[in-house]
């Protein structure tokens, strides 16, 4: 039994089938940040974080994420350093939180973030852009609804492949009918064609 639900980019992907709105879109960040803060306060990087490596809660009503898979998580002060761009980003990031990225950015591998700014550029970004975070998340009810969705779409495609099955059987058994049988075969009179068994 899974203790979470679906993988943030599972919501995306198979649930909404589209972006998320502003409003869960900055729920998730700051969320996420919190989540990110307190295992850095505890003395890891988690190294991997994406979208997948996120989940939903079980229930709709906590309106919380999780952050998950720490296989590749490591204190900072026993690992090596090595230099990662994180230039990628720029073109993705809205340009509301372009500072944010510029900030982290300029940091070095050994600076701690000011977890208190990031979460005050969030927040204040959000009032000024009329961006409600109380609002429910994107998915609230809909994780069931697409679940059965599913489900019928897989039984109506292995009703399809069964139907399918089933003909290809007739069409063998009718192959067998003409393999014993030769079908146009003039059986003595010239002027009439008939089904007529095969001698083999």
């Amino acid at each position: 039994m899974s203790l979470v639900g679906k993988s943030l980019e599972d919501l995306r992907r198979q649930v909404l089938c589209k972006n998320f709105s502003k409003s869960t879109a900055m729920k998730i960040s700051l969320q996420a940040l919190e989540a990110i803060s307190d295992l850095h306060s505890v003395g890891f990087l988690h190294r991997d974080i994406k979208p997948a490596n996120f989940a939903s809660s079980l229930s709709d009503e906590l309106q919380l994420i999780y952050v998950l898979d720490f296989g590749i998580a490591r204190n900072p002060k026993e690992t090596t350093t090595r230099l990662i761009s994180a230039g990628r980003h720029f073109s993705v990031v809205p340009k509301d939180l372009y500072s944010i990225v510029l900030y982290v950015g300029q940091l070095k591998y050994e600076t701690e973030p000011d977890y208190t700014y990031i979460r005050n550029y969030l927040l204040t970004t959000a009032k000024q852009t009329k961006i409600d975070v109380e609002k429910k998340f994107d998915w609230t009810g809909k994780v069931s609804q697409a679940a059965k969705r599913k489900k019928k779409e897989q039984k109506q495609e292995s009703s399809s492949s069964e139907d399918n099955q089933h003909t290809g059987s007739d069409d063998e058994s009718d192959s067998e009918v003409v393999s014993s049988t030769e079908k146009i075969k003039n059986c003595g009179n010239s002027n009439q064609t008939y089904f007529c068994e095969s001698k083999n």
